[in-house]
């Protein structure tokens, strides 16, 4: 009897430890607390919202990939000479969008919330910050989603799906420009130029239509050129 107590005490205890680590992170430490006040340097005061290393390798990919785009922060992207200059800045400060690109499923759960996005909607809101909140909550997923090691760990079926949605996704935005700017379409652009990439590798056709202009753009993205972008995109309808 005592050893059936024990087990259950144990098994109870265990699962809500699990419970307790795939619960989202909601940066306890910030602007405000008497940590915050001591430190002494931006870096240091970055470093206060790393989850604590025990907790981001066993939190479930859901809760991290809402913790990352939870992620403070995220403004700093702009303070770069591109927005993906500025994503390497915050990834190299906050281990949760490290953690995030070494997931294999992280691609699933962050194309589950950009399929989501009703970008009409964006017409019906007056209120500038919760306009602000709502552009930058799809530009964030663009961001995260334009990442090869997030791309590259998507299985075929999902990497067809985030084909169809960055194209849906760029025409919303051409037409919703006056809304959404230049950043949001860059990315959905980025996440098509680096699926054509990816597809050129079985398609010797494909490989002829990459110019210079389409490659120094992946591999520089920061490139405003608008051209360049509708060519991916015409390549991307074309091809897919």
């Amino acid at each position: 009897m005592k050893k059936q107590i024990l087990f259950i005490f144990i098994l109870c205890y265990g699962t809500a430890i699990l419970h307790a680590q795939s619960k989202v992170w909601d940066f306890p430490v910030g602007p405000g607390s008497k940590e915050w006040g001591s430190a002494k340097s931006l870096d240091e005061r970055l470093f206060l919202y790393n989850i604590p290393t025990s907790l981001s390798a066993t939190m479930a990919t859901e809760d991290l990939v809402i913790t990352c785009l939870n992620y403070p922060e995220w403004r700093m992207i702009f303070t770069r000479n591109s927005i993906m200059q500025g994503y390497e800045f915050i990834k190299s400060q906050f281990n949760g969008f490290r953690e995030l690109e070494l997931r294999k499923d992280a691609g699933r759960f962050l194309l589950a919330a950009y399929t989501k996005k009703n970008y009409d909607e964006i017409v019906q809101i007056t209120n500038r910050v919760d306009l602000g909140r709502f552009i930058q909550s799809i530009l964030y997923i663009e961001i995260l989603l334009s990442q090869g090691n997030i791309i590259n760990n998507m299985d075929k079926s999902d990497q067809e799906a985030l084909k169809d949605q960055a194209i849906k996704s760029f025409e919303s935005e051409t037409r919703l420009m006056e809304y959404y700017g230049l950043p949001a379409l860059e990315m959905s652009a980025l996440i098509m130029a680096k699926l054509l990439i990816m597809e050129s590798q079985t398609n010797p056709l494909l490989t002829t239509k990459l110019d210079d202009e389409i490659l120094l753009f992946v591999k520089n993205a920061g490139t405003r050129k608008i051209f360049v972008w509708n060519n991916v995109y015409d390549l991307a309808k074309g091809f897919f």
